[in-house]
């Protein structure tokens, strides 16, 4: 059984697509901040959005760490050739028009929200 159905149909008929997600934390205390935080995410104007990405593309080949007050601390290090994707939340046709991939057709909302694959 094909477990992501849904990509193979955008890629099959070069569509543009739109996802929303909204994954809450199993803890309940987390919840209001992670609530906070998306809403805070969909108010961000796409060529914001377009502007980080474009210094985060800076850093391919680049090792990094991150750091935070609750103890996270870790580096990795970003591959020359990491592709990254464009999701501003701007689903024109203009900005797929050279997609190189389903995920470059596809955008999520809320844009630019850290994702694996």
């Amino acid at each position: 059984m094909d477990d992501q159905p849904f990509e193979h149909l955008v890629e099959a008929s070069r569509v543009r697509s739109i996802r929303f997600h909204w994954f809450l934390p199993p803890d309940a205390p987390d919840v209001p901040l992670i609530e906070t935080m998306y809403q805070r995410a969909i108010e961000i104007e796409p060529a914001e959005i377009a502007r980080r990405i474009a210094v985060i593309e800076k850093g391919r080949g680049a090792t990094v760490r991150v750091t935070a007050p609750n103890g996270t601390d870790f580096t990795c290090k970003i591959p020359q050739n990491a592709h990254m994707h464009r999701n501003t939340g701007e689903a024109t046709k203009e900005k797929v028009r050279d997609a190189g991939s389903v995920r470059d057709r596809e955008e999520e909302l809320p844009a630019a929200r850290t994702k694996h694959h």
